[in-house]
């Protein structure tokens, strides 16, 4: 499967709220490779509802038709909103709580799932120190910022310090949450990828 794109949402609460998109593609041609395509941070001014038309807008142009899955943070109030704004447009989102290891992992759900904090910011660190996940370009102010971010987390591991998922502001979680769910697209849908999962149907229908 080739050319897959996975697009990590987070919500920050505050006044207003911020809202992080970041848009991944999964390219299987030869070597699996995973670029950043596109990152933004925006404030959210009107309602969620907005910014749930905004990314059902974006799902729509080429190249995300029908090849594209929807992942959202739904650690606090304005994520579950999102998602569920979202959900009532048709995209069928995964709902993600990121929790470190003390806090425990709460059961998998139909509606949820729930990754580890440190094992997926370790992960996102390593694949872009080795290359296995770029940026396509620094030329914008949210590229370079997360470039710095993810060059800090790098630095922690390479000294062996322990990556701390504290350090991820909602620009990284949402990059985090992207490049998580496209490590879990397969070419055989029977390895790790449940077709009950949420987002899954257009994995499932690309070549």
């Amino acid at each position: 499967m080739a050319n897959a794109f996975a697009f990590g949402l987070a919500v920050e609460p505050g006044t207003p709220d911020q809202l992080a998109l970041t848009v991944v593609e999964r390219n299987d041609d030869e070597n699996t490779s995973f670029v950043i395509r596109r990152t933004l941070t925006k404030p959210v001014d009107d309602s969620v509802e907005a910014v749930a038309e905004e990314v059902q807008g974006r799902l729509a142009e080429d190249p995300y038709t029908a090849r594209s899955s929807v992942v959202v943070h739904v650690d606090n109030a304005a994520g579950n909103a999102l998602a569920d704004a979202l959900t009532e447009r048709g995209v069928r989102p995964v709902r993600v709580r990121v929790r470190s290891g003390e806090e425990g992992a709460s059961a998998e759900s139909e509606e949820e799932t729930t990754i580890d904090a440190r094992d997926e910011v370790f992960a996102l660190s390593d694949a872009h120190r080795t290359g296995v996940l770029r940026l396509e370009h620094r030329s914008t102010e949210d590229a370079d910022r997360l470039a710095r971010t993810l060059g800090h987390l790098i630095d922690d591991s390479s000294e062996g310090s322990e990556v701390d998922a504290a350090y991820l502001d909602v620009q990284g979680m949402s990059a985090l949450l992207a490049y998580w769910w496209s490590t879990e697209q397969t070419n055989d849908p029977t390895e790790r990828l449940r077709a009950d999962l949420p987002g899954t149907e257009t994995a499932h229908s690309a070549p």
